[in-house]
């Protein structure tokens, strides 16, 4: 059975109210190299992606699995090409509660 595509992003980016997958925009890889610019990631681990990107609105959040470390929670905000880190961590609710689309609330376990 065939996968259903995925949601398009309007001009404004996705809807708020559900994160959905974000269609390679972006892809884990940008979120990673972001990550690495900023100095959250660093050294040879080994990192993969256990979640997402998903996006609501014009943001995103993203799983990803850091050897030797615990699961890092990443939320950024922005358009695929020019994304900005909002929060990275293990809990990124209380950087993001008051700002973010219901969607990445709730993927986030914000709730």
């Amino acid at each position: 059975m065939a996968q259903p595509l995925p949601a398009l992003p309007s001009a404004t980016g996705f809807d708020g109210a559900v994160a959905v997958t974000c269609g390679g925009r972006p892809g884990a890889d940008r979120v990673v190299a972001l990550l690495k610019s900023k100095g959250v990631l660093s050294g040879g681990g080994t990192v993969s992606v256990q979640v997402g990107p998903l996006c609501a609105g014009t943001w995103q959040y993203t799983v990803l699995a850091v050897s030797g470390r615990e699961p890092l929670q990443v939320v950024t905000e922005g358009a695929p090409e020019s994304l900005r880190l909002v929060a990275a961590g293990t809990d990124v609710c209380s950087a993001v509660r008051t700002q973010a689309p219901a969607g990445i609330l709730s993927v986030a376990h914000c709730g």
